[in-house]
């Protein structure tokens, strides 16, 4: 074959490139999330506002500890019924046992315990 001329009189012969463009994968930069800032006055931490309402109300500490003393029996048949629904659902492999054990001991609570 003969090359093309161009206007310059220069010899013209395409170049030609064999390998196929690969299309370049974003830079993917990980999310950083920013710790929220700690503040000297704990009355205002959003953890000390939760854990607040956690131990206030007309459901308290000192309420649940009068509870306990009163109804000894009630108490450990609690137990009983948290240990064993924890065994349970820990051999079943059931996730999270504990919280499901606690939800289990609270609806027995609720049913058969009365305040």
């Amino acid at each position: 074959m003969r090359e093309i001329q161009n206007n310059t009189g220069v010899p013209f012969s395409p170049k030609t490139d064999l390998k196929p463009e690969t299309p370049k994968a974003p830079e993917v930069k990980p999310e950083v999330q920013e710790a929220p800032k700690g503040t000297e006055d704990l009355s205002k931490s959003p953890s000390a506002i939760s854990g607040r309402s956690l131990v206030t109300g007309s459901d308290n500490i000192e309420n649940d500890v009068k509870t306990m003393l009163e109804n000894p029996e009630a108490v450990a048949k609690a137990n009983e019924v948290f240990d064993a629904a924890e065994a349970n659902y820990r051999k079943q492999g059931v996730e999270n046992p504990y919280e499901k054990a606690a939800a289990l001991t609270e609806a027995f609570r609720k049913e058969f315990i009365a305040r």
